[in-house]
This record gives structure tokens, C-alpha cells and sequence, in this order.
């Protein structure tokens, strides 16, 4: 868990030197790195962990939703000061946290399951966040309400 709250500090800092670029826009540059930072815990950190080899067997999948909610936790403290220089309303980082939670545990369960059974199915697990995350915005209108990236960029939105 040490190294995956490490390179998600390397990540959150990487995200917000990317935002720092945007000065004087805050409001979409707190949208990005939200939005960023959801890319990193739904795509890298999934990614990072089923490149791993476990050790000693089968990885209990409770330590990898835990670790899900590390994370989570990890980049309140990016989002909130980000909630602050975009004003935004107050119920916006929390239905982002509760976003990013839900997204998070699912992400977890699934790259859990990835690890047990295998590479074909680490890829698949891959494949299927992938689609979630970058396919799901495509969906007409309504359907795609539940999609994580314009969740968080509309969240982002409420000023």
C-alpha cells in the first residue's frame, strides 16, 4: 500500500503541475486535475496493479478496495483546496468523493478479480476500464449521466 500512496502522490503532484500551467483559469484548472485524477485512480493505478506478480499466492481483494479508498482519501487533500480556488459549490467535491469512491471499489473488485484468474483476464479487467472511462462519455445523453470523466468535469462545473 506504501508504494501505491506514493506513486499516487507522484501522480497528483504531475497533475497539478499541469494545472499550475493554467494560472488565472482556476475554474478549469481544478475541473482538469479532478478529472486527471480520476484517470489515475481508474486507469494507472489499475494498470500498475495487475503488472504486479502476487506474491505468496492469492491477494485478498478487500486490500485492493482498501487501498482503492487510500487513494480516494489521498486526493481529497488536491481536491478540496481545488474546491476552494474554483468556489465551488460545497456539495460538489463531496458527490465527486462519493464518484470517485463508487468508481474506485468497482475498479478494485475488478482488477482484484484480474489477478486471480490470470494475464488474459488482467487484460480484459484493462480493457473493460478503459471502455468505462473513455467510451462511456460517447453514450447519447442520459445514458451517459454515470460516466466517471463527465461526472467529475460537470461537478466541476457547479460554481
Amino acid at each position: 500500500m506504501r508504494w501505491a500512496l506514493l506513486w499516487s502522490s507522484l501522480w497528483l503532484l504531475g497533475c497539478w503541475n499541469i494545472v499550475g500551467q493554467s494560472v488565472g483559469w482556476y475554474l478549469n484548472g481544478a475541473r482538469v486535475m479532478a478529472v486527471l485524477a480520476t484517470v489515475g485512480l481508474l486507469l494507472v493505478w489499475p494498470a500498475a496493479r495487475l503488472s504486479q506478480t502476487v506474491r505468496g499466492g492469492h491477494e485478498r481483494t478487500t486490500w485492493l478496495v482498501a487501498e482503492a479508498a487510500a487513494i480516494t482519501l489521498l486526493i481529497q487533500f488536491a481536491l478540496w483546496p481545488l474546491a476552494v480556488l474554483g468556489r465551488w459549490h460545497l456539495t460538489a467535491p463531496l458527490e465527486m468523493t462519493a464518484t470517485l469512491l463508487a468508481w474506485a471499489t468497482l475498479a478494485a473488485l475488478l482488477v482484484g478479480w484480474g489477478r486471480r484468474s490470470g494475464n488474459r483476464a488482467s487484460l480484459i479487467v484493462m480493457l473493460i476500464l478503459v471502455a468505462l472511462l473513455l467510451l462511456t462519455p460517447l453514450l447519447p445523453a442520459g445514458w451517459n449521466d454515470w460516466a466517471p470523466i463527465l461526472r467529475i468535469w460537470t461537478l466541476g462545473a457547479r460554481a
